[in-house]
């Protein structure tokens, strides 16, 4: 199956929110590469990819706040209940 999940991701150095459609089996760690390299080939002016990203929930939950794990996978962090289908999260 190809499942995808959006989620709606706030970029602070750009002042704006995207949604990406990701697989739901792949990691964040693999899903924050892709992120910055889009970001920083559609707003280079506003974006530069270093490597050192990572995604923070920021919508009104238990979980707001805390970090996602590079090496989870997407459908993992829903069963969890961390996350769901347009799920708000901040790229720091």
């Amino acid at each position: 199956m190809n499942e995808r999940v959006i989620m709606n991701v706030f970029v602070p150095a750009t002042g704006k929110e995207a949604e990406f459609l990701i697989p739901v089996d792949m990691t964040v760690q693999d899903s924050l590469l892709l992120i910055c390299e889009i970001l920083a080939s559609t707003q280079p002016d506003l974006y530069q990819a270093d490597g050192q990203a990572d995604l923070v929930i920021r919508e009104q939950s238990p979980w707001q706040g805390a970090m996602l794990n590079p090496r989870d996978t997407y459908r993992h962090l829903m069963r969890l209940g961390m996350i769901s289908p347009g799920a708000k999260l901040a790229l720091l």
